[in-house]
């Protein structure tokens, strides 16, 4: 009954854009805004393995894809999907009872995951959240087979239902930006931990659906008899403070590593961070300047900036800033990192390692490496406060 009154709810708003110029490129159908030169993913049969380019080629003119509509996927058999950097509009229900879709890479620049986007989407048991994101709407994810979630800094509620009935769901990882959440957002979900890194308690709205004697609530240590004593949030059995986190940009910080030039003569370069007095601020954020000096020479490598655990390069040549590490990462999350040698990738494994002293997170996992074939894949290790393991500090 469910899935019969969403199709019907389908005919009636996609009815609507009958007179809109389609046209279908490599299986892909599009809707095209003639007057703006926008194309619009639509509905289609699809299957298997889905990548939907940045634009595409009509009549001798380029069209930017913008947008993927309203149950643009509703029902279809596709395994996996990548959606490229412009997509700023998923529409609701797009990828609703895709009962075999596993893997879903989401650009930077989608602010809202809308209504029934992901329902009864049984093999996704993970998902990276750009963050862009501002907003998920109720049951997003509902029926899904998410087994854990990071929700990015900017979202500040959890609505009802959001993950109603993802049984496998034990997991989420919320963001400093939260200030409330809808006790009725894990209906009939086994939550085993949950992180809230707010220091100010969210407010629990419905807080007599929010009990989890048998959970652990992982908070900000300064904020841990706040948690106890709130509502909704005093009812975890067990509450811990957050591990430090060890960040990777940070003034005045230098890696040296080792390598090789032709010949096999020792080369010893040093990275390292400018101090604040060399920061510089575009669109509000701030960042400082690493350099690579190798003997006398010294170039700059880039502006970087770190916030919620997620490192950004920005390129001034392409106006705007790449995220280039991500260590939020969890078990089994895919990702496709816009900047740098890796696409694909696939979190193996998170572990911790001593590195002078500090216990490191390490993440593991497996990527296509953009300079070889696509099917060729390579194990990468990221590390916590230094980036690439391939970056050992002296």
């Amino acid at each position: 009954m469910k899935r019969l009154s969403f199709f019907i709810m389908i005919c009636l708003l996609t009815s609507f854009g009958a007179g809109a110029v389609d046209t279908i490129v490599d299986g892909i159908k599009y809707s095209l805004d003639v007057e703006h030169k926008t194309a619009e993913v639509i509905q289609n049969t699809y299957t298997g393995d889905i990548v939907i380019p940045a634009a595409i080629d009509y009549e001798g003119e380029n069209y930017n894809v913008t947008s993927i509509g309203y149950a643009a996927f509703y029902l279809s058999t596709i395994r996996s999907i990548v959606i490229p950097y412009g997509v700023t509009e998923i529409g609701g229900g797009a990828f609703a009872g895709c009962d075999y879709l596993e893997r879903v890479s989401l650009p930077e620049g989608i602010k809202t995951i809308k209504e029934n986007t992901f329902d009864h989407c049984k093999s996704l048991t993970s998902i990276y959240l750009p963050q862009s994101l501002t907003t998920i709407e109720q049951k997003a994810f509902a029926w899904s087979g998410l087994e854990s979630i990071t929700i990015p800094n900017g979202v500040t509620v959890i609505e009802p239902y959001t993950f109603i009935w993802c049984s496998s769901f034990s997991c989420i990882d919320l963001p400093e930006t939260l200030k409330s959440i809808d006790g009725r957002a894990f209906w009939w979900c086994h939550l085993l931990s949950v992180t809230c890194r707010a220091l100010e308690v969210p407010e629990v709205i419905e807080s007599g659906e929010f009990i989890y004697p048998n959970s652990t609530l992982i908070v900000p240590a300064t904020s841990i008899e706040a948690y106890k004593s709130a509502e909704g949030w005093g009812s975890f059995g067990t509450v811990e403070p957050i591990t430090p986190h060890h960040p990777f940009v940070e003034a005045g910080k230098l890696w040296r590593v080792h390598g090789f030039n032709m010949g096999s003569s020792h080369r010893v370069t040093d990275y390292y961070f400018s101090d604040e007095d060399e920061a510089e601020t575009i669109d509000g954020h701030t960042y400082l300047k690493m350099y690579a000096k190798t003997g006398e020479e010294t170039t700059l490598v880039g502006l970087f900036r770190e916030e919620n655990q997620q490192v950004y390069l920005y390129k001034k040549d392409a106006g705007r800033e790449f995220l280039t590490y991500d260590f939020s990462l969890q078990e089994g999350e895919w990702f496709s990192p816009e900047y740098g040698d890796y696409s694909l990738c696939e979190v193996k494994e998170v572990s911790y390692k001593k590195v002078n002293g500090e216990q490191l997170k390490v993440i593991t996992f497996e990527a296509n490496d953009r300079q070889f074939d696509a099917d060729v894949r390579t194990q990468v290790e990221w590390i916590e406060g230094i980036g690439s393991s391939s970056w050992p500090l002296a």
